[in-house]
């Protein structure tokens, strides 16, 4: 089972657009978001599907498993998420020699736009893009098993919040 290590943070003016090398649309459902696991169900450009397992978070850290089914499948186990989903567009730009993931939230998240990374260890550095605001990695309200049952469109805070953070 991989281990994924990642940082997150919000994202501040859109001139990470000019460096776009790819993008997709993404939409996942979470089938269960316990204390001890999440299992998630994603949809990728309406052409292809994956189960994911995840562990709870040890710091920065997390086991991940991921598995590539037919997009029936998915698209079957996405009606089971009674209506515990996101929908994201998934924008990729490499900066300074790392692969940052930009997640720019539509439907009830809309308004939202994070940047991940994922990095080999916890204490590897990496060089911050201009358009990075404040981190909120580890923040449960930007959470996607989150998102998906508590919308940022719904956050009565959601001003004060994404003010705080850097927007």
């Amino acid at each position: 089972m991989a281990i994924e290590i990642e940082r997150k943070f919000i994202v501040i003016d859109p001139s990470w657009r000019q460096s776009v090398n790819q993008s997709r649309f993404i939409r996942q459902g979470y089938l269960t978001n316990g204390d001890a696991v999440s299992v998630r169900v994603r949809i990728i450009d309406d052409s292809s599907a994956t189960l994911t397992v995840k562990s709870p978070k040890s710091g920065l850290s997390r086991f991940e498993f991921e598995q590539d089914i037919c997009l029936r499948e998915g698209q079957t186990l996405m009606e089971l998420c009674n209506g515990n989903t996101i929908e994201k567009t998934r924008h990729q730009i490499d900066w300074a020699g790392h692969i940052w993931e930009i997640d720019h939230y539509q439907g009830r998240n809309r308004g939202l736009v994070v940047a991940e990374i994922e990095l080999r260890n916890e204490q590897q550095n990496f060089e911050t893009p201009p358009w990075l605001g404040k981190e909120i990695t580890g923040i449960p309200h930007y959470q996607n098993t989150l998102l998906a049952v508590r919308p940022f469109q719904t956050w009565p805070e959601q001003t004060e919040i994404y003010e705080a953070v850097g927007n």
